[in-house]
């Protein structure tokens, strides 16, 4: 019985991604947060190319927010030839984040809560795309939970505690939000007493955030979300009831659905967890509510970012997927208590459904493109003839980006191309691995020529890409 448990639980953490596995050959970068995607890729190509040398300039989109972990995860495979290497590491994040939530989940109140919390967590249609793109965010959810699992694992073991700073440690680099997760891990060791443990949470925390903003400081000025997004700056979007559902209320698609209704939903657990703290400080209660206060603080420090971004929720899916799957076992168990139901067999039933649910939406929703976002006027149902136009690009070995003109029917319209308006030239840019430094596109060095409907002269460029009616191909400038 026990090994049919833990196969079931396995399966529920495993089998989702092998549904998702095909989405991640779409060509980068994907239309919904394409600017994320650019990032990612230039930081991993700038890590490849120039290796240390590559902090000390700023790549496309680049934000002054970490040292970019995934990168140099992502480094081996993109070295060997896979321009989607990042993606790769995403879905391994996403299993691997599952597997320790089964993992958090039996060790907090038995097997039912693991394996129904690691369905619940496949089945959130966020982190299905952060297990798909070439997002920092599914890596993020992995380390934060190996941080917490870790130190749930630590019973007075220095091996334990030494792999939970170091995952808070991996996760600050990989951005520095993610040393929210300070929060939970530092009460779950104040639960058992242990000060010192506790004491060396924060100053690992405080450590990990000096040395990112070290290797930071040697970078031009980047975004800063705290400039951009802080409450201290937009105290506005905070005092406002879409703050809760991020813009408004919709259930559209079963994407927009839960990003409207996650944050109601984890006001809901830190209510009931609160309430039920309060009679009992259990230490399941104590560290799931400060686990989704944590990731809480994030919408609240940041809302105008929460606003405009839907992965600032990254945080909470997690902490709420356990506690859903807590109060799911404790409904079986009640049930069974009631009924000539078994609580072991209905909750059998609810996580294979939950599964089956998780399946049916990474098939026709991500991998069908059934709910695909489509938020741009640019003509993507060709979308691969950009990155054949990259490919031919590639054979020309380009390494200055200004070597590059953009000639045909690309519609510019006199107006400076962006990285987030124009992902069609992007997409070119990287499948014909051209490099680019700096956070625009147009600029005044270094940048491709955007020629338009116009000839162009040979003296003016290596490589002419030209967007016909046969498609984009690279060809020598004339």
């Amino acid at each position: 019985m026990c090994a049919d448990r833990r196969r079931l639980g396995l399966l529920v953490a495993v089998a989702p991604a092998a549904v998702l596995a095909p989405v991640l050959a779409i060509p980068l970068p994907e239309l919904d947060h394409a600017g994320v995607e650019i990032a990612s890729y230039y930081q991993t190509f700038a890590l490849v190319e120039d290796g240390l040398a590559s902090y000390t300039y700023l790549t496309p989109l680049e934000t002054g927010a970490g040292v970019h972990v995934y990168a140099w995860l992502s480094a081996p495979l993109f070295a060997a030839g896979v321009t989607e290497a990042g993606r790769v590491v995403s879905l391994l994040a996403a299993v691997g984040s599952a597997l320790l939530v089964w993992g958090i989940g039996r060790r907090l109140s038995g097997w039912r809560t693991g394996t129904v919390a690691a369905a619940l967590l496949w089945l959130h249609p966020l982190f299905a795309r952060f297990a798909t793109r070439l997002y920092p965010e599914a890596l993020g959810i992995f380390l934060t939970v190996a941080a917490v699992y870790a130190a749930l694992r630590d019973e007075g073991s220095a091996l334990w505690y030494g792999l939970a700073l170091a995952a808070l440690a991996l996760g600050i680099g990989n951005h520095l939000w993610e040393a929210s997760v300070a929060l939970p891990v530092t009460v779950l060791y104040l639960r058992r007493r242990a000060l010192a443990r506790a004491g060396g949470v924060v100053a690992a925390t405080g450590l990990s955030i000096g040395a990112v903003e070290a290797v930071q400081s040697l970078q031009p000025a980047g975004a800063s979300l705290v400039e951009s997004y802080s409450v201290w700056n937009h105290p506005e979007f905070l005092f406002r009831v879409s703050w809760l559902f991020r813009d408004e209320l919709t259930l559209a698609t079963p994407l927009e659905g839960a990003v409207s209704l996650t944050v109601p939903l984890a006001l809901v657990a830190v209510a009931a967890l609160a309430a039920a703290a309060v009679r009992d400080p259990t230490e399941p209660r104590l560290l799931l509510l400060s686990w989704l206060v944590s990731g809480l603080v994030i919408l609240v420090a940041l809302p105008r970012g929460w606003r405009y971004h839907d992965y600032y929720l990254w945080a909470l899916l997690a902490p709420l997927a356990l506690s859903g799957g807590l109060a799911l076992a404790l409904a079986v168990d009640r049930l069974a208590a009631r009924t000539a139901v078994s609580a072991g067999a209905a909750a059998e039933l609810v996580a294979v459904a939950l599964l089956c649910s998780a399946l049916f939406y990474g098939g026709a929703f991500e991998l069908g493109r059934a709910g695909a976002d489509r938020h741009s006027e640019i003509d993507w149902a060709d979308g691969d003839e950009f990155r054949e136009g990259g490919a031919e690009l590639a054979a020309y070995d380009v390494d200055d980006a200004s070597e590059v003109a953009f000639v045909g029917e690309w519609h510019f319209d006199d107006i400076p191309p962006t990285y987030l308006d124009r992902p069609d030239v992007v997409r070119v840019l990287v499948y014909g691995e051209v490099p680019l430094e700096g956070r625009k596109l147009a600029s005044a060095d270094g940048s491709p020529r955007f020629v338009g409907e116009s000839t162009i002269d040979a003296s003016e460029c290596t490589v002419a890409v030209v967007r016909n009616d046969s498609g984009v191909h690279a060809v020598p400038c004339e």
